[in-house]
């Protein structure tokens, strides 16, 4: 989405860390996140570029490069830092708007404790005052992970006590007895970063579309960049109705892109100019 609209791509800079988690500090205190929950068509991306709009006095250069130093930015740091990790999932509309509510209740729940790391004890109080369960199916393995140098670990930081729990909500909706799954990654503080792990596969119509409609617009963005934002989103559309529901873009080969996709798009974007 934000790609669609941020137009043709412009040299995105190397932003610090630091520039980035302040950012997302103000993306989940911002009124535009917090005060739209309620709204049916809520889009987690397009309220960031609203809010980028704010603060940069809606300029759209300016606002064009502060986007594309932000997604560079994420896409490199993502695996650093479990919060940004947190705000890339919902960027690319992994987590929905059901999660969103369940993290910032978790935000408002921690708020009081200014610590950034947590003990056992805190851990558990904090995550009873959610569910009862979640601290015996989540945190309690990972607290009770040993190797054979390391005594057990002994805290954990608040983002990547967040991004667990957030994990195992958003799985367990798609758990039909409910049952809470314990999420892959871990981001214990003793460890340093994670490993990066393995990227997650569609497994829903949604997200299937969104990863072709992310390979069309990435692979023909001179193509659609002569035409107006809202007609180039239309052709994506269009393009990604003509792909088979079960194709995965990652194994769509130069052969097709160049004889069955390159055509129907250009002669969309000709026929709109």
């Amino acid at each position: 989405y934000m790609i669609m609209r941020l137009g043709s791509e412009r040299s995105a800079r190397v932003r610090p860390s630091e520039w980035l988690l302040k950012l997302v500090e103000e993306i989940f205190d911002s009124p535009l996140i917090i005060g739209s929950l309620d709204n049916d068509k809520f889009c987690f991306p397009a309220r960031i570029l609203q809010l980028l709009a704010r603060k940069l006095d809606h300029h759209p250069k300016l606002l064009q490069q502060c986007t594309w130093d932000f997604l560079r930015a994420l896409d490199t740091q993502r695996r650093s830092e479990p919060i940004i990790e947190i705000l890339a999932c919902f960027v690319q509309e992994f987590f929905d708007i059901e999660d969103l509510d369940f993290f910032l209740y978790l935000r408002n729940t921690v708020s009081q404790s200014s610590q950034s790391l947590l003990t056992r004890t805190q851990a558990k109080r904090y995550a009873d005052k959610v569910s009862p369960h979640l601290y015996d199916a989540v945190l309690r393995p990972i607290f009770a992970k040993t190797d054979t140098t390391k005594d057990n670990i002994t805290s954990i930081s608040v983002a990547a006590f967040f991004l667990h729990l957030l994990q195992a909500f958003h799985n367990t909706k798609s758990t039909p007895d409910r049952t809470v799954q314990p999420p892959n990654q871990v981001y214990e503080c003793e460890d340093g970063p994670p490993s990066p792990p393995k990227d997650k596969e569609p497994t829903s119509p949604q997200e299937s579309r969104a990863a072709k409609a992310a390979y069309i617009s990435r692979h023909f963005e001179d193509v659609l960049g002569q035409v107006p934002d809202e007609i180039a989103a239309d052709i994506v559309d269009q393009v990604v109705d003509q792909m088979p529901e079960d194709l995965d873009p990652a194994t769509i080969t130069h052969e097709e892109l160049a004889a069955d996709i390159k055509p129907l798009v250009e002669l969309l974007a000709t026929g709109s100019l």
